[in-house]
């Protein structure tokens, strides 16, 4: 009985890691499922994130406080919506207070642009801004809990694990989405968004010490899609199926794949915070049996 005892108690953990992959606006569900690991008392041993999941990952890693990050997060966005409303009112409002019909078009055409991410003009300054609000101006190493962050390698076409250095730079690498954001130059290296080889960064969980890796899949389901009109959509839509089967098989490797159900809900669509956030959290509740047996 006694050397039973003793046996649980010598027993180490697995050590838990934390894949939490890519999918714009749809990566905000990742606030929500780390609120609910903190209320279980569930913290990861190391955290790796890909684009969205390493904005969120690596804030969180410097500060483990998932329900400060998901105000800041929300007082973000809220603030740019607010700002960028202000700045359309006053630029296109016509001088008898109407809108014109070609300001009219061009209102239109604005919030077309800004529903598309705020990147229309393929330059860094919306990225920058949104890691600069949320994550602090010192080294990967200096986080709390163990952080990587997972870029593309143009150039080699390799996956690109981050953890030492500016984090800031990191996490703007691993976002770099090709053709919206400019790739980041970073020791002989032409790094971008690292979901172009590991959406959801289980393999590179393994490599930084997970003995355990929790993987968070906010991606949309590839569907059926309806027949390509132009050259653009059927490469557009080649490159989806590539994408999804490639990380079907990187999820076999995942020890529990979270899945939270966002539905249609776009890459670009930050204004639905609220309803992703409850999903991610929901989400996570619903998988917490399975997750405290796979700790056990």
């Amino acid at each position: 009985m006694k050397s039973t005892l003793l046996r649980r108690l010598l027993r180490r953990r697995p050590r838990v890691g934390l894949a939490l992959g890519g999918g714009g606006a749809r990566g905000l569900a990742h606030l929500g499922l780390l609120q609910v690991l903190e209320e279980a008392d569930i913290k990861p041993d190391l955290i790796v994130g890909t684009s969205m999941g390493a904005i969120i990952g690596g804030a969180y890693a410097q500060k483990p406080d998932a329900k400060a990050l998901t105000t800041k997060v929300v007082r973000y966005l809220q603030a740019r919506e607010e700002e960028e409303e202000l700045a359309a009112r006053r630029v296109l409002r016509a001088p008898n207070g109407r809108l014109s019909r070609w300001a009219n078009s061009l209102l239109q055409y604005y919030y077309l642009t800004r529903e598309l991410g705020r990147s229309a003009l393929l330059w860094e300054g919306p990225l920058e801004r949104m890691i600069a609000a949320l994550l602090q101006d010192e080294p990967i190493e200096r986080a709390e809990i163990p952080f990587t962050a997972v870029a593309a390698d143009l150039l080699s076409g390799e996956s690109v694990i981050l953890d030492r250095g500016p984090i800031r730079l990191a996490v703007e690498a691993s976002a770099a989405i090709p053709g919206v954001f400019p790739p980041v130059r970073l020791d002989r290296r032409l790094l971008v968004d690292g979901g172009v080889r590991s959406l959801v960064p289980v393999e590179e969980a393994h490599a930084a010490g997970a003995e355990r890796v929790i993987a968070v899949d906010v991606g949309q389901d590839l569907g059926v899609a309806a027949p390509p009109e132009r050259g653009i959509d059927l490469l557009f839509r080649a490159d989806e199926i590539a994408r999804a089967h490639l990380k079907r098989l990187q999820l076999l490797r995942a020890d529990l794949v979270i899945r939270p159900q966002l539905g249609e809900v776009q890459w670009f669509e930050f204004t639905r915070y609220q309803e992703l956030i409850i999903q991610g959290e929901e989400a996570a509740r619903a998988a917490l049996p399975q997750l405290k047996r796979m700790l056990r």
